[in-house]
């Protein structure tokens, strides 16, 4: 005699069984796929904790002294490489020697990026304005409240003594190369410095103003 079928309930429920054991694997590997990877992501590890002299926000120091209307407004600091071409001294087509380079792409280098925003307006306007003289003598000065700010950085090692290093920022070589900023009233850019040295001791750094003014420079 043949076996009878079992009953339509217990199929029911061995379906739902394999059913549920299914959902449970694919939720599982959802979450090892998912879920565990993403705690190992990489995170960055070239930020450093040297800190900026002054704590931002701060208004720099004009060149000749005092304050200008220039907020720094953050800063951040790494250890890395040159991204650029190799810098050297500019030299005459021709010249010999050819200056040596003073940093090869690649070369370590330390990294200062910094936020500023201009406080210059038409009724409080940065200085060097720029002038000109007619032909009857009259001189007549602008009243440009734009500003071009020039800017460089001196950093310190743990015993508070000055590292030298050189800033190699482009584009280098020329009296006002180096790393600049052109800022209407109001407006904020970040400038960032580079500066050719491989010590891994710098625990402070200052960032000096080079020039401020509504003249742009040679």
């Amino acid at each position: 005699m043949a076996e009878e079928s079992p009953p339509k309930s217990r199929k029911r429920i061995g379906f739902l069984l394999v059913a549920a054991v299914c959902i449970a694997v694919t939720v599982f590997a959802l979450i090892f796929l998912v879920v565990i990877p993403s705690s190992n992501k990489p995170t960055a590890t070239t930020t450093l904790g040297v800190a900026n002299s002054q704590a931002p926000p701060y208004y720099l120091q004009m060149p000749g002294g005092g304050n200008s209307k220039i907020l720094v407004t953050s800063t951040t600091s790494f250890y890395g490489t040159y991204p650029f071409n190799s810098a050297q001294p500019v030299y005459s087509a021709g010249a010999s020697p050819i200056p040596t380079s003073v940093i090869q792409k690649g070369d370590p280098c330390f990294i200062v990026n910094i936020t500023i925003q201009s406080n210059y307006s038409s009724n409080n306007l940065p200085p060097d304005q720029p002038t000109t003289s007619l032909p009857d003598g009259t001189t007549i000065t602008a009243n440009y409240p734009h500003v071009y700010v020039y800017v460089t950085a001196k950093i310190y090692d743990k015993q508070g003594h000055s590292i030298s290093a050189t800033d190699v920022t482009p584009p280098y070589g020329f009296s006002y190369g180096g790393a600049y900023a052109f800022l209407n009233n109001g407006e904020s850019g970040t400038i960032t410095i580079y500066l050719a040295t491989s010590s891994h001791d710098i625990s402070r750094f200052d960032i000096i103003a080079r020039y401020i003014g509504s003249t742009v420079l040679p």
